[in-house]
């Protein structure tokens, strides 16, 4: 498959059909399926299975390929894409926008006593799970709780359970030991950079995830390319960017052209029988 961009083919202005189309469109008859255009002429497609390529739009008309062979039509009708089957893909609406929180208001349901109002709902998470929401509280609550017998004390007065204290002390260890939290004086405590870069428990757990794949263990290039979208939780964008990587990694090293892409470009560099990256010394099975 292509996997490196595409340019867009004009600006980006009001004119350009591939700005107008541009977005995620969902299955009407399976929510989990979807169909990601990019406005630079790239898309995703999910139906069990993920699909990478580039489309192109003649009129009303949109074609998806696949290492630049036509692998489908549609149609765009009315903001939808009605696919060769007759199913119709429909725009995905955009997330409401956030209202802004009035200044000194702790945002709504994020306090760790709101957000797991039962003893519980606490005892019930692990260290690491239950550092997200106490970390996610810290950061958007009041600046006392920083300081830890502050903390203690409100936990105990909502909870009033010991084991309770317990397991949110094991929670706070865990984000120090992370460097989420930084020791200052006496029993206060401050948000790390790394710390203030999570915007929630979400982002914490994405974090976690991080650990499956050692950032040691990627080569150079890679793990400058896709670990900040990694533990970010982009999975998507971070495969795309490192099969990228492989493809320059491969070009350069075939001293192949810029056209040469996708398979295509990878059957020229490793085809057993004339790729340029080939030890033609070896027998044709090692090859």
């Amino acid at each position: 498959m292509s996997i490196v961009p595409r340019e867009p083919a004009g600006s980006s202005d009001r004119n350009d059909p591939y700005s107008k189309v541009a977005g995620k469109y969902v299955h009407e008859k399976n929510s989990s399926y979807y169909l990601e255009l990019g406005s630079n002429g790239n898309y995703v497609l999910f139906e069990d299975s993920q699909i990478i390529g580039t489309y192109e739009i003649t009129g009303a008309a949109i074609t998806l390929f696949v290492a630049r062979r036509p692998t489908s039509k549609a149609k765009i009708e009315d903001g939808s894409i009605i696919d060769e089957q007759g199913d119709r893909w429909v725009r995905a609406k955009a997330p409401p926008v956030a209202q802004p929180e009035r200044q000194g208001e702790q945002a709504r349901g994020t306090d760790i006593t709101q957000a797991l109002p039962t003893s519980e709902s606490i005892l019930e998470l692990e260290p690491e799970a239950l550092g997200g929401y106490l970390l996610e509280s810290l950061s958007t609550g009041k600046s006392e709780d920083l300081r830890l017998d502050n903390f203690v004390s409100r936990i105990r007065a909502h909870y009033k359970e010991d084991e309770v204290n317990s397991a949110l002390l094991e929670a706070w260890a865990w984000l120090v030991r992370e460097g989420f939290l930084i020791p200052a004086t006496n029993d206060t405590y401050l948000i790390s950079r790394r710390g203030r870069q999570l915007k929630g428990r979400q982002d914490l757990e994405a974090y976690r995830n991080s650990n499956i794949l050692p950032k040691e263990s990627l080569h150079p290039v890679i793990s400058d390319r896709v670990w900040p979208n990694f533990i970010r939780g982009e999975y998507e964008t971070a495969v795309f960017q490192a099969f990228k990587e492989v493809e320059v990694a491969v070009r350069t090293a075939g001293g192949f052209q810029a056209t040469d892409i996708g398979s295509d470009l990878i059957d020229k560099a490793f085809d057993y029988n004339f790729g340029l990256l080939i030890d033609m010394m070896l027998s044709e099975a090692d090859r």
